[in-house]
């Protein structure tokens, strides 16, 4: 790519100017770079504008199609645009480059679990814990994929690890206390939620719960 060929809002960012730029025709064009394009698209994802931040990070994929940091720069930001289906081609393409990424891998496992796919997405946080052990969100995920496949045991030492290493996650308490309502521990789930309502994290939804698991 050359400079005086991209998009005159884009062109300022690698002429390290305020205005869009044209190229002197006794000047040879300047090459933009993969790093160029991840500058472009940190900058302005700095500013929460995803969208062009995207384009960025497309760019910078489509100049070095091995870069891992293109990959996942451009599917972090889809997924903040909420083009998940686009984030998930893009994270696997990362995966592909580094099979044990765990980024990739939590990521990947993050959009099965939303879709239902609870066993693709326990694959994938297998990956992730390698790196990962310490990481209370992969525990909770995991508890809620083995929630979902009824493998109750699993999933409840899967959230109560999570808890060990960080005892207020409120978005766990009310996982596991949906594990307890939906395996038949109720007072277990009643105290669960009781906790939650009572917590400087209270909702409507954590409330809701509790009056359920009391029917």
């Amino acid at each position: 790519p050359q400079i005086a060929s991209l998009p005159g809002k884009i062109s300022h960012f690698f002429s390290g100017s305020s205005e869009p730029q044209t190229a002197d025709a006794a000047m040879p064009p300047k090459i933009v770079t993969e790093a160029d394009f991840l500058r472009g698209g940190d900058s302005v994802s700095a500013r929460g504008d995803f969208a062009t931040a995207a384009w960025f990070y497309g760019k910078a994929a489509d100049a070095n199609p091995n870069s891992l940091q293109a990959r996942m720069r451009l599917a972090n930001a889809q997924m903040a645009l909420k083009d998940n289906a686009a984030a998930y081609t893009n994270y696997q393409a990362a995966l592909m480059l580094s099979p044990n990424d765990p980024d990739a891998a939590l990521r990947l496992g993050e959009l099965e679990l939303a879709r239902g796919d609870a066993k693709s997405a326990l694959d994938h946080f297998a990956v992730a814990m390698h790196a990962r052990r310490s990481d209370p969100k992969l525990y909770n995920l995991m508890g809620v994929a083995f929630t979902m496949q009824n493998k109750y045991e699993l999933a409840r030492q899967s959230f109560e690890v999570g808890l060990k290493l960080k005892p207020d996650y409120a978005s766990l308490e009310n996982n596991y206390g949906m594990l307890q309502l939906q395996s038949g521990d109720y007072q277990a789930a009643i105290a669960t939620f009781t906790k939650l309502v009572q917590s400087p994290h209270a909702n409507e939804r954590y409330r809701t719960n509790r009056a359920l698991a009391e029917i």
